[in-house]
């Protein structure tokens, strides 16, 4: 993994981060840092996060969040969701966030290798690697 690659974050690779157990995340977020560019997640890993019922956990979340870019829902996100959705039979956040990753061109950090590694197209890498 070049660890200079644009990267998109999901949840559960976030919930390693802030739980001190993925060095390949913190080694990706220090390269961009030094780049001076920011983090990307999806829209849906922004909701799942802010969904901590824990008030210490959600202050570490809401610091995290402060500092990525969080990319939306365009047309080509709906529209390409939609597919990966139907072709892989995911489910709808999984596909969001994988379809986010593909209209982007990012590379998909996370630990559901087992669904988002069925995605042509899709590049994957595990954190905890």
């Amino acid at each position: 993994m070049d660890a200079l690659d644009m990267h998109l974050f999901d949840t559960n690779a976030l919930i390693y981060y802030l739980a001190g157990e993925a060095p390949h995340v913190k080694e990706i977020f220090r390269a961009l840092k030094e780049r001076a560019e920011r983090l990307s997640v999806s829209v849906i890993s922004k909701i799942e996060l802010l969904s901590i019922d824990d008030e210490a956990e959600l202050a570490k979340v809401e610091t995290l969040l402060g500092a990525v870019d969080v990319l939306g829902l365009d047309d080509r996100v709906v529209e390409e969701s939609a597919r990966v959705r139907r072709a892989y039979k995911l489910k709808l956040p999984d596909a969001i966030i994988a379809a986010t990753a593909l209209t982007h061109g990012y590379t998909l950090v996370t630990r559901n290798l087992q669904d988002f590694g069925r995605v042509g197209g899709l590049d994957v890498v595990d954190p905890k690697t």
